[in-house]
């Protein structure tokens, strides 16, 4: 749902999903041989996954010919019912950028912190990310660069993965320290 007036434009979403007997995740104790006690991961149908996902997206712009400014909000919630658990999870994520063009030259500035995903009994955390971009376009050839996470430690990459099962839940932090910080260069041929 879109409401536009002059220079500003106005989204409205709302998504929902509903999962009958959706096909997750299944972790169980079991017995070997020797009685010990093992878990066993498998997948198998369970009652039901449901997902509701909200938001809004504003776009001011273009301010003075060059300038246009975004926003938006969401909200994600998650409701899983499975064989042996119950599980509800909600995140917000948003994002802020300004795009800047002048002449032949554009500049671009993001900050996302996305939303968490979560499925069955397993959540992984939303991005942070920032991003910086420039060109400049010299008839039909496009060069620029792309700063990837500028202004982020060398570990300030991260995601997180949770299992929330009551038998084997751990919790466990990947950190991706080569894109924590990445340029590239940007060349292109308009045809």
């Amino acid at each position: 749902l879109n409401f536009h007036k002059g220079i500003c434009n106005i989204g409205l979403f709302n998504y929902y999903t509903y999962r009958d007997n959706a096909i997750m995740g299944h972790v169980y104790p079991e017995k070997n041989k020797q009685g010990q006690e093992k878990f066993v991961h498998s997948y198998a149908n369970h009652r039901s996954f449901q997902n509701w996902r909200t938001g809004i997206d504003l776009r001011i712009g273009m301010l003075w010919e060059i300038l246009q400014l975004r926003g938006r909000l969401e909200s994600n919630n998650y409701w899983s019912r499975g064989i042996n658990f119950s599980h509800a999870e909600r995140s917000v994520g948003w994002e802020i950028s300004a795009m800047l063009m002048y002449k032949n030259f554009s500049l671009m500035a993001t900050y996302q912190h996305n939303c968490n995903y979560f499925w069955g009994e397993y959540l992984n955390t939303g991005e942070k990310i920032h991003l910086l971009q420039a060109q400049y376009r010299i008839k039909r050839i496009n060069i620029g660069v792309n700063v990837f996470n500028p202004f982020s430690a060398k570990d300030g990459y991260y995601r997180d993965e949770i299992s929330l099962n009551k038998n084997a839940g751990y919790r466990y932090r990947y950190y991706i320290k080569d894109v924590a910080q990445m340029v590239n260069l940007v060349f292109s041929y308009n045809f």
